[in-house]
């Protein structure tokens, strides 16, 4: 199902920003389900930063697209998990692990990190919506009940968006500035998305459709809290 979000937007200052799919903080964010975690650990599996959170009764598994819940498997060493819908996770001890992100994927070699996910930090934040692609590079982050940011040209330009108001149809949005008021266009599509660059998958195609310029597609995910605010 598609929906398309409709802004006019207006430059801002330069900024310098990392911008791909894999771009990380060093903020914690803070645990979740504290009442089963045992132990939250967060890892560089090749070019993706992700979370694992113990459980008494498994794992989660918190990659960029979404959080994964899984449950263990028989394993000749360390701790090993699963879920029916290919994720897998293979703990080998404190230094070293195996990630399968999804069923069609080859596992990668994971290593503990110090860094944090920018998409983990976002559903903590409560975004709604966050996005990114490649060449050029771009992100898109949208936050409940506030501004809509736009990154281009790999973080040296900033558009920013804000008053959104509701159009005809569902998830269709328009909004104004003060300064230049140019249009732009967000198409979200409930699509499969596989990043260009690091093969992490995401829920969410997203399309930036300018006036004065290509448009710009990617890989997004939007968060449940925001979603469920939105209902």
């Amino acid at each position: 199902m598609k929906n398309t979000i409709r802004y006019a937007c207006a430059a801002s200052m330069p900024a310098l920003m990392v911008l791909a799919l894999g771009a990380c903080s060093t903020a914690p964010p803070q645990a979740a389900h504290e009442s089963e975690a045992m132990q939250v650990q967060q890892w560089r599996c090749g070019d993706m930063l992700l979370e694992t959170q113990a459980l008494k009764d498994g794992l989660i598994l918190r990659l960029p697209g979404g959080d994964h819940r899984l449950r263990p498997e028989a394993a000749a060493s360390g701790a090993r998990y699963a879920n029916d819908s290919g994720q897998g996770f293979w703990s080998k001890g404190a230094e070293e692990a195996l990630l399968w992100p999804d069923a069609a994927s080859p596992p990668l070699g994971c290593q503990p990190s110090t860094q944090y996910s920018p998409w983990l930090k976002a559903q903590r934040e409560g975004m709604q919506l966050r996005a990114a692609g490649n060449e050029p590079g771009w992100l898109l982050e949208a936050h409940a009940g506030g501004p809509l940011v736009l990154w281009l040209d790999y973080g040296r330009r900033r558009l920013s968006l804000h008053t959104r108001h509701a159009l005809s149809g569902a998830g269709r949005y328009a909004a104004t500035t003060e300064d230049q008021g140019q249009n732009l266009t967000i198409e979200v599509d409930e699509t499969t998305c596989r990043d260009s660059m690091s093969g992490t998958r995401f829920p969410l195609q997203v399309r930036v459709l300018r006036e004065d310029a290509p448009p710009l597609d990617g890989c997004g995910r939007a968060y449940p809290a925001a979603r469920d605010a939105d209902a």
